[in-house]
């Protein structure tokens, strides 16, 4: 079975825009796909950014989640709330 999006690849990833961005000072956008089943999958991935690229990485055109699938889940639980 094919390897999708995970957090440990994730971080690697998301160090290595950092790095990029701390000796450029350009900005790369990060896009985890794949391997997300529920909400919870991609708040991982939210506070992995928030917390290694800080907020103003959070932002459609830098921080977007390859999942369509979630969205009707996410929506659930926003209209339940």
């Amino acid at each position: 079975m094919p390897v999708a999006a995970t957090p440990l690849a994730a971080i690697v990833m998301i160090d290595t825009i950092k790095e990029y961005y701390e000796a450029t000072g350009k900005k790369v956008g990060f896009k985890p796909a794949g391997g997300m089943k529920v909400p919870d999958d991609a708040l991982t991935y939210y506070y992995l950014v928030k917390n290694i690229l800080g907020e103003q990485w959070l932002n459609p055109n830098l921080f977007r989640v390859g999942t369509s699938r979630l969205a009707g889940l996410i929506l659930e639980q926003i209209n339940k709330c």
